[in-house]
Order: C-alpha cells, then sequence, then structure tokens
C-alpha cells in the first residue's frame, strides 16, 4: 500500500505526481484483484475526500486511509441505475433537529465493501430550490461501518478481479452527522462523482500498457524457441503481424497515458478530462485485442486455467466497466468537443443558418469549403510536420489534413443536427473515435520525435511502431471520416434502427431458420 499513497506528505502520503502514480500502476496491475482493491480504496473512495472534503474531514480521515489503517470503499451504482447517476433510489432524510441524515439504500458492486471501514455514498437528498418544494439532488457523504445499520452481501462470484472483495452493501437507517456531507455542501454530488472519475483515468494506459509489455516478452520468447512445419513460430506471417499489432498498440497506450499524465503534472489547474477518457477507451479496448492475439500465439496452452492468460482475458473485461463504460465516454467526449467547437463556430454557423440576411459570407464559405474538399490535399495551416522529427513529418502532414476534414464534418454536423445532435448516438460514437485515434497518433508521434532527438536505444525501432500504428489509424480516421460526411442513411444508421425495431417486435431472433418452408 505504501507505494500507492499519492497524497501530501502532511496527511501522510508520498505526493506523487500524476506521471509517478502512472508508473506505479503498471507495477500493481499485473494482479486485476489487487489493482481493483487498492483503486476503490486510493483512487475512488480516498480521492473523493481528497478532492472535495472539508479541512477538518481531510484532517479526520486522510491520513488513516494514507497508511491504510483504514480501508474505504466507493459507493456510487445501483443495479436500477445503471450509468444513470441521476436515477439513484437511495435516499437520505434530514432529521427534524437538523443534526443527522438518515440514509437508506442499497449499492451493488462495491469492491472492498465487505472489508471498508469508511464509505463514500452518494444518495439523493431534499435541497432547497428557490421558491418552489424542494429539489432531491445527489449528495455525497462519508460513513463510517461503525455508524450502525450497514450490512453487506458475500462477496460476488464475478467472471473477473476474482481476488477483489466485490459486494452488495446495503444502509438501512443509518445515521450520518451533518459534518459528514463530502464538502460541507449537500447537493454536490454529481460534480463530485465526475471530478472522481475522471481523476485517474488515465491510469489505466500505463497499467494496461505494463501488462501487455509483460505479456509480449513471453509471447516473443515462445515464438522465438517454438518451431511449427519445421519454422520457428517468429518467421510466419500472420505471427509477425499479431506480434507488430500487440507492440504497436501497447506503445499507443504507453504514450497516451504519459502523455495525459504529463500534462496533468505540467499544469496547475489541467483540464485533461476528455484526454483521460480517450485514455480509458483506448487502453481497455486495445488491451482486449492484444490478449486475443497473445492467447492466439500460445495456442492451446493459453486455454487452460492453470495458465494466467485466461485471467488476464477475465480480468481485461473489467476495463470496460470500471470508472465509467466505454459508450457513456465515447458520448461525453463527443459532446463535449462539440460544445467547444459550437462557442468557436458561433458567428460562422450563425450565418451559414440564414443565407439570404449573409449571402457574401454564406457563397464564400461554400465556394472554399466545395474547393478545399476537392483538392486531396488541402492547404495546410498549423505545418505540423515543422513540430516533430523530419523523418515523421509525412505522418504528421497526413494528420493535420485529417484534422482539417474533421473541421469540415464538425461545422456540418452543427448545422444539421443542431441541438437534436445529443439524440445522433453513432455520429457522435464516430466522431469520438476520430478524436481518439488523432490523440493516439499525436501522442506516438511525440514521443518517437523526443526518442529520435534525443538519441534513445532502439529509437528506430519506436519510429517503426508509430509509422505502423499511424497508417491504420489514418485509415480509421479516413473511414470514419467518410460515413460522417456521407449522413446517416449511407452510414446504415437508419438500417441499424429498422434491425433492432425488428429484433425487439420479435422479442429476438425475427429470421426464419434456413430449413423453413412456406408450403
Amino acid at each position: 500500500m505504501d507505494g500507492f499513497r499519492s497524497y501530501d506528505i502532511i496527511i501522510g502520503g508520498l505526493e506523487f505526481s500524476a506521471t509517478q502514480l502512472a508508473r506505479v500502476s503498471e507495477v500493481t496491475a499485473l494482479d486485476g484483484s489487487i489493482y481493483a482493491t487498492l483503486q476503490a480504496h486510493q483512487s475512488l473512495a480516498t480521492k473523493a475526500i481528497l478532492l472535495a472534503g472539508t479541512g477538518e474531514q481531510k484532517e479526520r480521515y486522510l491520513p488513516k486511509l494514507a497508511s491504510a489503517d483504514k480501508m474505504a470503499a466507493f459507493c456510487l451504482t445501483e443495479v436500477s441505475g445503471g450509468s444513470d447517476l441521476a436515477s439513484i433510489e437511495s435516499r437520505a432524510t434530514l432529521s427534524g433537529d437538523r443534526q443527522t441524515y438518515h440514509l437508506t439504500g442499497e449499492k451493488t458492486w462495491v469492491i472492498n465493501g465487505g472489508q471498508a471501514d469508511i464509505f463514500v455514498v452518494f444518495a439523493k437528498v431534499k435541497v432547497p430550490y428557490g421558491d418552489e418544494e424542494d429539489e432531491s439532488k445527489v449528495t455525497a457523504f462519508i460513513v463510517q461501518r461503525g455508524f450502525g445499520g450497514v450490512t453487506n452481501s458475500p462477496s460476488h462470484d464475478t467472471l473477473g478481479i476474482r481476488g477483489a472483495e466485490v459486494c452488495t452493501v446495503k444502509f438501512d437507517n443509518t445515521p450520518i452527522p451533518v459534518d459528514h456531507v463530502l464538502g460541507g455542501e449537500p447537493g454536490n454530488g454529481f460534480q463530485i462523482a465526475m471530478d472522481v472519475l475522471e481523476a485517474d483515468r488515465h491510469l489505466m494506459g500505463s497499467s494496461c500498457a505494463g501488462i501487455l509489455k509483460t505479456l509480449l516478452s513471453e509471447a516473443v520468447d515462445h515464438v522465438i524457441s517454438r518451431s511449427q512445419f519445421k519454422q520457428k513460430l517468429h518467421e510466419f506471417g500472420l505471427i509477425q503481424e499479431k506480434l507488430t499489432r500487440i507492440a504497436a498498440t501497447t506503445y499507443a497506450i504507453e504514450s497516451m497515458a504519459y502523455l495525459t499524465a504529463g500534462t496533468i503534472d505540467h499544469f496547475q489547474e489541467p483540464d485533461c478530462a476528455l484526454e483521460s477518457a480517450a485514455v480509458k477507451i483506448f487502453s481497455s479496448e486495445g488491451f482486449w485485442t492484444c490478449i486475443n492475439d497473445i492467447m492466439q500465439i500460445f495456442g492451446g496452452q493459453s486455454f487452460m486455467k492453470d495458465q494466467k492468460y485466461e485471467r488476464f482475458l477475465r480480468d481485461g473485461y473489467y476495463n470496460f466497466l470500471n470508472q465509467g463504460t466505454n459508450e457513456i465516454l465515447r458520448l461525453y467526449i463527443a459532446l463535449m468537443g462539440l460544445q467547444h467547437a459550437a462557442k468557436d463556430m458561433k458567428d460562422t454557423l450563425r450565418q451559414l443558418k440564414d443565407p439570404f440576411n449573409n449571402f457574401k459570407f454564406y457563397w464564400e464559405t461554400t465556394k472554399n469549403r466545395v474547393l478545399d474538399r476537392k483538392s486531396k490535399k488541402p492547404k495546410l495551416k498549423m505545418l505540423l510536420a515543422d513540430d516533430v522529427h523530419p523523418t515523421l513529418s509525412f505522418i504528421a502532414s497526413d494528420l493535420e489534413r485529417a484534422v482539417i476534414k474533421l473541421e469540415w464534418v464538425v461545422q456540418d454536423t452543427l448545422s444539421i443536427h443542431q441541438n437534436d445532435i445529443v439524440k445522433e448516438q453513432l455520429v457522435l460514437k464516430r466522431l469520438s473515435d476520430v478524436v481518439m485515434d488523432m490523440y493516439a497518433i499525436s501522442a506516438c508521434l511525440s514521443r518517437t520525435t523526443r526518442s529520435l532527438s534525443i538519441g534513445l536505444r532502439n529509437a528506430d525501432h519506436e519510429k517503426a511502431l508509430t509509422s505502423y500504428f499511424a497508417g491504420h489509424a489514418l485509415s480509421r480516421i479516413d473511414l470514419n471520416l467518410n460515413l460522417l460526411a456521407a449522413g446517416r442513411f449511407e452510414a446504415g444508421d437508419e438500417i441499424c434502427k429498422t434491425i433492432t425495431d425488428n429484433l425487439c417486435k420479435h422479442h429476438g431472433w425475427a429470421s426464419e431458420h434456413p430449413l423453413a418452408r412456406n408450403w
């Protein structure tokens, strides 16, 4: 536990930076259950008190949590709520003397739920709302098991992280002193939950990279030593492709994670919520693909439960759910990005919506847009190629062209859908995927440029990894941008809706069996 404490030294921690914490995560993640246990204690429950607690709350709880004298758990999710925090059903009622809240509710999938002494619990409370009736708002509480009314189920039989304690925790009229409202003010629970979940999402990148680097080394030793058909495995093209894909994906994951961590450390008030979300999605999905490749390299050996590979596969599925589902985070990345873009393009969009009163502007903008889009190589103004190593300049130029096309697509998307864009989830998904790939390429270019410039060992190997990754990522970007430009019908969105409607209408499989007859 000592190596995982990042709090200020004055309250018993080691004052780790985001980069140092990412480095530690590479090691602790080698056992998913240990990592999940530490994460629930450190990155969720304790982090909530660190970020949002009053001075008195921090002084009272953080030293014991930093020393691991007390264990903590984060109680947010409910079975009925899923990803919708606003729908939680746990309630806390203020007593008549206004000195105590009484909490009733049930939280599920709580890691450390059985051994925790301290819980950070989210529940709805009534708060004043102007002259109207009181409004229920999500509020975070610090709850001690000793307050009473706290029980937990036995640990659930989970698919992955089976060594972690995952319980359902019930609160039955649990009394909570009013000074245990996290942050001191009721109604701030939603923002606290978002801040906590966003704070350490980038750690998933370094943790996944740490595991993949270890397993890749074992896979390489395996293909060097094993022969099939009188050839070493590493001489086969399909094996070479798998190893290259694993190495390039791991390089991208690690580059994104440490670029994000470095940004967090560099700025006093960093705004890396989108970058951290991108790291979380990209690393969890990249990890899953790489683990599958690694298991195929090891063949039938990886199918045996006495081998560790199936454990990494099972634990890897937890990454999809941990700290927000990838689907929700994709929508978050796209909508937050569009929100910023809409502010920057506000005047342009306003004039384009009213061509009759802004004919000259509309004509010039439309003409230039058509001419630019007809050109396969639009004029580059950012000159990204000047900021990378000369041998990587062609990748940087291709990335800049993709950024220009993204700008066009964003303008069209906002013009067409306007406020209804929140309903276009497949459009948002494609935008998010484009942005994630762009961020990954940028991280790889930055890292490889540094390695080549200062002459790091095997820098040419890094250049090869970046070239391979960027080539495939740019192809994905181009495909998604073309689908976005084509519109929902050509992209197949309407067909998805039609098929889903039929499946729901028939409560499942709707097609007839291939052996069925109609005579």
